[in-house]
C-alpha cells in the first residue's frame, strides 16, 4: 500500500514591500489610501458605483435609502473614506467601515441591523474583495441581488446585467481563500472539478463536461483564456496565479465570445493592469520540501496618462513522491514568470 504525502507549506511571512513602499497590511490601511477622483454632482446611487469603481472598494447600500438623492462632486485626491464623506455631504446618509473594510452606507439614525433587514445593494470595482452576505428583503420590499463589474461578454458590465452563470473572485479573494492557481479553483466554485493523470493533459470540468484526453494537442472542453485571449495551449494544471485583478469563471457554452473549445465554459483570467498611483509589492514563502516562493511586482506612473507595470514570481520545491526504483523524488517544481504591461 502506497503512502500518501502531503506538503503543509510553512508560511514565513515576509510581506515586504520595495522602494520603501509597503502593500496594505489591513483593510483599514487600504482605505485610508488616496484616490484620484473625478465624480461629477449626479444622482447618489451612480456616484456611489463610480466611487466603487475608481477606489476598488466595496460598499453596501440600501438603493431606497438612495433613491431621490444627490452626492456632491468629487475631485481631487483623498482617502476612501473622506471622499465618502464628501460624497453623502447633505444627503441625511452616513458611512462606516466594517472590520473586514466593506463600507456600509445608511440613512443617519439608522442601525445596522435595520439597513440590513431591508436588503442591500453591493458595489465593487473590477471584482472587489469578498461579497457581502446578502440578506433577503422582506415581501413589500424590492428585491435587490448584488452588483459586481465583470468582463464576462468582453465589456465592463454588472454582473446582474449578465445573461451568464459566472463566479467572480478578486485576487484579495484569491489569497483569501488560499487558491493559489487554476486547479485550486474548485475549492470555491460549485459545479467544478479538477484531475490530472499522466503527462501533460488534465480534465478541468464544469456541470460535468470536460475532456478526458491524455495528449497535450489535444482540445478542452473548458477554454482558458487570459485578459479575454484564448489559450488553445495552457498550463492550468501547474499555472499559479500572481498579481491578478479578477479570475471569471463562465459556465455553459461560451463559444460565441470566446471561440471554440468552450463547450463546458471558460475561465478568464485577467491580469492587474497599471494604474496611476506608485504600487510595490513582495511576497516571499518558505517551507518542507525545500519550498521556495517568491513574487512581487511593481507599478510606476510615468506621466499623466502613461503608467508602467512589472511582476513577477518563481517557485522551486521538491517532489512529494519517491520513485524507489531511480531512488529519487519526482513532481517536483522549478516554475518562473514575468509579465510586464503598459498602460
Amino acid at each position: 500500500m502506497g503512502k500518501a504525502r502531503f506538503a503543509g507549506t510553512l508560511a514565513i511571512s515576509a510581506l515586504a514591500a520595495s522602494l520603501a513602499v509597503a502593500a496594505p497590511a489591513s483593510a483599514a490601511q487600504a482605505a485610508e489610501q488616496t484616490y484620484t477622483f473625478d465624480i461629477p454632482s449626479q444622482d447618489l446611487d451612480t456616484a456611489l458605483k463610480t466611487f466603487a469603481r475608481t477606489s476598488r472598494q466595496q460598499i453596501s447600500f440600501n438603493s431606497g435609502d438612495a433613491r431621490g438623492k444627490r452626492a456632491r462632486a468629487l475631485k481631487g485626491n483623498y482617502s476612501a473614506s473622506d471622499a465618502l464623506a464628501i460624497l453623502l455631504r447633505g444627503s441625511g446618509m452616513v458611512a462606516e467601515r466594517g472590520r473586514s473594510g466593506l463600507f456600509l452606507i445608511r440613512a443617519a439614525g439608522a442601525t445596522t441591523m435595520q439597513t440590513a433587514a431591508t436588503g442591500t445593494q453591493f458595489a465593487a470595482a473590477n471584482g472587489g474583495a469578498p461579497m457581502p452576505q446578502i440578506v433577503a428583503p422582506p415581501q413589500d420590499a424590492e428585491p435587490i441581488g448584488s452588483d459586481i463589474i465583470v468582463t464576462a461578454q468582453k465589456r465592463e458590465e454588472s454582473i446582474q446585467d449578465v445573461p451568464i452563470a459566472v463566479s467572480a473572485f478578486s485576487g484579495q479573494m484569491l489569497d483569501d481563500l488560499k487558491i493559489e492557481g487554476g486547479s485550486e479553483l474548485l475549492r470555491a466554485i460549485p459545479n467544478v472539478t479538477f484531475s490530472k493523470s499522466n503527462f501533460s493533459m488534465y480534465n478541468f470540468s464544469i456541470r460535468g463536461i470536460g475532456t478526458k484526453a491524455i495528449s497535450a494537442s489535444s482540445d478542452p472542453a473548458v477554454a482558458v483564456s487570459f485578459n479575454n485571449t484564448p489559450l488553445i495551449r495552457n498550463r492550468l494544471f501547474e499555472q499559479e496565479f500572481f498579481d491578478i485583478e479578477r479570475v471569471e469563471v463562465l459556465r455553459g457554452p461560451q463559444g460565441t465570445l470566446y471561440g471554440r473549445n468552450a463547450t463546458g465554459g471558460v475561465v478568464n483570467v485577467l491580469p492587474a493592469l497599471p494604474i496611476q498611483e506608485f504600487e510595490a509589492e513582495v511576497k516571499i514563502e518558505a517551507g518542507n520540501f525545500d519550498t521556495m516562493r517568491a513574487s512581487g511586482m511593481v507599478n510606476v506612473p510615468l506621466g499623466p496618462t502613461l503608467a508602467a507595470r512589472v511582476a513577477g514570481a518563481w517557485t522551486s520545491r521538491d517532489g512529494f513522491d519517491y520513485n524507489t526504483f531511480t531512488e529519487q523524488r519526482v513532481n517536483g517544481r522549478d516554475l518562473w514568470s514575468t509579465r510586464a504591461s503598459l498602460a
